[in-house]
């Protein structure tokens, strides 16, 4: 199985604009992720976000990757999961930072769309999925550091040593991102020189193009919602990469795509069947 190639922009905008569309080779590509597999908000697939069957769907549906977030067990063990309380979105309950692996192995996800019985999933069998299907998808890492100012500063220490381990582990499987509302973390994440890329999920571009990290980062991670095209543009000539998330539909995936994002997470695949029904590929 073959990852199906990124949009080419100048296709999709043509698209919108109901014309023909004129592609070109130095067009600028986007890579299209599933935000928490096959999507968080307003999605139809009927499965858990950051499940295994959501990300393993994502994939396999041809995603260029997913956008998963990642918490640090009690045993140091990197968990694909996006809430603070383990019972907020499975079985089990309790703090997952103070719960080893071990105990939570077995944990299921439960909620109103999923049907199934799926089992929480650490990063590493995420990555032996990826490896047995001999694919390398872009794998966005959000990392989640909850509790008190104190807890999370040591907390991230721990954090940032088991990613770079884990990421050495693991190059040539995955192409690896970091995002982080931190900027402490993603500062002492660079001094690991991690084999990723570095992104600062800000409120606003002006906060992301100021913040103390700037010097570290790769780009920035912002909601579409707070994006519009001289920010892009800014973000473009500060030599940096642009990320979008929040896309929960047709309409707010074309309206992200215009910006020119070089990811978009998106909660609606339906993008990549537009793309393939009207027989772009984006080359």
């Amino acid at each position: 199985m073959r990852l199906k190639p990124a949009i080419n922009l100048l296709f999709i905008l043509s698209l919108a604009a109901c014309g023909s569309p004129s592609l070109s080779d130095n067009a600028r590509q986007t890579q299209i992720l599933g935000h928490g597999g096959l999507g968080f908000h307003g999605t139809l697939s009927g499965l858990i976000p950051n499940s295994k069957a959501s990300l393993q769907e994502a994939i396999l549906q041809g995603y260029q990757g997913v956008e998963t977030d990642v918490q640090l067990s009690l045993d140091r063990q990197l968990v694909l999961f996006h809430d603070e309380f383990l019972e907020h979105a499975s079985n089990c309950d309790g703090l997952l930072a103070l719960t080893t692996w071990e105990d939570m192995s077995n944990c299921t996800y439960n909620g109103l769309l999923s049907n199934d019985d799926d089992k929480l999933w650490s990063l590493d069998s995420l990555m032996t999925f990826c490896s047995a299907r001999g694919v390398q998808p872009w794998i966005s890492l959000d990392v989640k550091l909850y509790g008190s100012d104190d807890n999370r500063r040591s907390m991230a220490d721990s954090m940032a040593e088991a990613l770079e381990k884990a990421l050495t582990r693991w190059e040539g499987t995955g192409r690896f991102i970091v995002e982080s509302r931190s900027p402490e973390f993603l500062t002492g994440l660079s001094r690991k020189r991690p084999k990723c890329l570095l992104f600062y999920t800000c409120a606003n571009i002006s906060e992301g193009l100021s913040s103390p990290c700037l010097s570290v980062l790769d780009g920035l991670c912002l909601n579409i919602k707070d994006v519009d095209s001289s920010g892009a543009e800014a973000i473009r000539e500060a030599g940096l990469k642009l990320m979008i998330w929040g896309a929960t539909n047709k309409s707010e995936n074309y309206t992200a795509l215009g910006f020119l994002p070089d990811f978009l997470q998106t909660d609606d695949g339906g993008i990549l069947d537009d793309l393939e029904n009207l027989g772009g590929d984006g080359r």
